[in-house]
């Protein structure tokens, strides 16, 4: 029985394994969307069925097996939605592969109100090695009085009994000690794809995305003969503040910065901070009038913010921005990016905080 058990936990594993390359962008948990939820409760399910194919076998009706585990697991990390769904599948399939009995029933029904029972626990309940542990003593309390029932003779019922519960605490520690490191993998992963995309201090696209965007909207524009505008921004003077304030204050004018650029921006348009003080604004369908007004907004308000630094000291900047639009002020698109860069400096060398247009 052992040696069946050690299997079943194997294969627990391996499926958990596969459980979390599928939600590596979202991890398990109870605010999954209502479709992922299903999704996670019908894998869960199929795990457990799994488990209940590969069961030690006491009589002609009676099994041992660990499809408490998938049902504990769909709980505690999707909710009520995923462990019902889980205990229903695991619960029907075990009445049609191994037939109608007393003992499928009263094990089908024990497997079907699991979460029922642990539902409430769990929502007040807030750490989740405490859940482990209440989880699989009242999982293992439910299926051990089946057990009782149906097992003839009280040194047989003793020894089952006894081998159930302690062979599957045992691996629900190791199946709770797995997880925490599979929730720590695809933290990791998400974590790294978001900063693979993501500037770190603003939140906003970086130079790499802002690159894979700008070259996907060029290729769409040169297909649909679309209008796009470019705006190329920079802090004036920031390395001053820098040497007056220090770095950390001057990131919180950069925060700051892409926070405004965000709010004064049209929904459509996508801010990217392409390093240093440097911003750009892609925008699609929009006139160079419409960029120039967008700009001069952009441009005013940076001016007449207020930058409160982390000492409480209020600081002014302000920005320059440099405007390339196509198709009705640079008729070739492919040095749209350049032309925005040349207008920028044209900008700063005509006195900073102030907007020039490429032509």
């Amino acid at each position: 029985m052992f040696r069946d058990f050690v299997i079943n936990s194997g294969m627990l594993i391996a499926f958990l394994s596969i459980c979390y390359q599928i939600f590596r962008n979202t991890g398990l948990n109870p605010q999954l969307p209502i479709g992922l939820k299903i999704k996670m409760g019908l894998i869960f399910g199929i795990m457990g069925m799994v488990l209940v194919e590969f069961s030690v076998k006491l009589t002609n009706h009676l099994i041992v097996d660990l499809r408490i585990l998938p049902i504990l697991i769909a709980c505690l990390y999707g909710g009520f939605i995923p462990g019902i769904i889980a205990s229903f599948a695991i619960a029907v399939f075990r009445i049609i592969r191994f037939g109608f009995s007393d003992t499928a029933f009263a094990a089908s029904i024990s497997t079907f109100i699991l979460p029922l029972l642990t539902y409430p626990l769990f929502r007040k309940q807030k750490q989740l090695w405490k859940k482990w542990v209440y989880g699989s003593i009242i999982f293992e309390f439910i299926i051990s009085l089946n057990y009782a029932v149906f097992i003839d003779g009280m040194k047989n019922k003793i020894l089952i009994i006894t081998l159930f519960c302690s062979v599957s605490s045992l691996i629900a520690f190791l199946i709770y000690y797995y997880i925490r490191y599979l929730e720590a993998y695809t933290f990791a992963f998400r974590r790294y794809q978001q900063e693979s995309k993501k500037d770190f201090l603003t939140g906003l696209n970086n130079a790499r995305q802002f690159d894979a965007i700008y070259n996907n909207i060029i290729e769409k524009s040169k297909t649909d003969k679309r209008q796009i505008s470019l705006l190329f921004l920079d802090i004036d003077f920031f390395k001053k503040v820098n040497d007056t304030y220090g770095h950390e204050d001057g990131d919180i004018v950069l925060k700051t910065l892409g926070d405004l650029l965000i709010h004064n921006c049209r929904d459509i348009d996508i801010v990217s901070r392409n390093g240093g003080e440097e911003f750009s604004v892609i925008l699609p369908d929009c006139t160079s009038d419409l960029a120039l007004e967008i700009a001069e907004r952009l441009r005013k308000k940076v001016e007449n913010t207020s930058f409160i630094l982390s000492n409480g000291v209020i600081i002014k900047i302000t920005i320059s921005i440099g405007i390339s639009s196509y198709p009705d002020k640079i008729s070739n698109i492919d040095i749209l990016k350049e032309k925005a860069d040349e207008a920028l400096y044209s900008a700063k060398r005509a006195g900073r905080n102030r907007v020039v247009p490429a032509k």
